[in-house]
């Protein structure tokens, strides 16, 4: 049930602003009033749903503010991050790291809207290998990554179905931050980070790389 709603959050079957009421949600599933009441609550923790006292459960909408702020604390955290899985991630988290990847590409040929959540669980992965268990808490607890990925989604004025060609280009798209990974260059890495998020909030904000743009820095000063 949780899966189905958020892949309609994800899709914009459901979209931004969109009222769930309860029993209506619960016939067009063909289930009982529990499993919805469960999967929104769930939904709020991920940061997708917000209560509104006395109307009841609304899909969130982001603002700009909202989506700038995750931006600017994944981008410090995931940075940090990515220098000590250079400087501390075991083979063993190397291994796991290419097979999360492998996950996503996956899911960008089969199944794009599955993509926020494999994404998700990749840079989780990144931040636990730093032996870190506060920067690990800090990142995971926050729901950043949500909030990025799903305030992307929500920006988007495209159709469903636009949308899901849209997560497809998203194939391959962390090949060069895994080679970075692999190696043997904390700043490297660093960067790499840093350029990989940037992406994620150019997309957010309509920004085109086009020659002589001005840096993402400048833009985000634009209120």
């Amino acid at each position: 049930m949780y899966a189905e709603l958020k892949r309609k959050i994800v899709s914009r079957e459901l979209p931004a602003g969109s009222r769930l009421v309860l029993r209506r949600l619960a016939k067009r599933l063909g289930v009982s009033v529990t499993p919805v009441v469960g999967a929104i609550q769930r939904l709020e923790r991920d940061g997708l749903v917000v209560m509104v006292p006395e109307l009841g459960a609304f899909v969130k909408q982001w603002t700009r503010a909202e989506i700038l702020e995750a931006y600017y604390i994944r981008r410090a955290l995931e940075k940090e991050a990515a220098r000590l899985f250079v400087e501390r991630a075991s083979p063993e988290d190397k291994r796991k790291l290419i097979e999360l990847n492998d996950i996503f590409d996956g899911c960008a040929a089969t199944d794009p809207l599955k993509c926020d959540e494999a994404d998700i669980n990749l840079h989780l992965h990144i931040v636990r290998s730093t032996g870190l268990p506060r920067l690990y808490e800090l990142t995971a607890n926050s729901k950043i990554g949500t909030t990025l990925l799903h305030g992307l989604t929500m920006s988007r004025s495209e159709s469903p179905e636009e949308v899901a060609l849209s997560f497809q280009s998203n194939l391959g798209c962390h090949k060069p931050l895994i080679e970075v990974l692999l190696g043997d260059d904390p700043d490297s890495a660093e960067r790499e980070m840093a350029r990989h998020i940037d992406n994620i909030l150019k997309v957010i904000l309509g920004i085109k790389e086009e020659p002589n743009s001005p840096s993402i820095q400048v833009l985000l000063e634009v209120p």
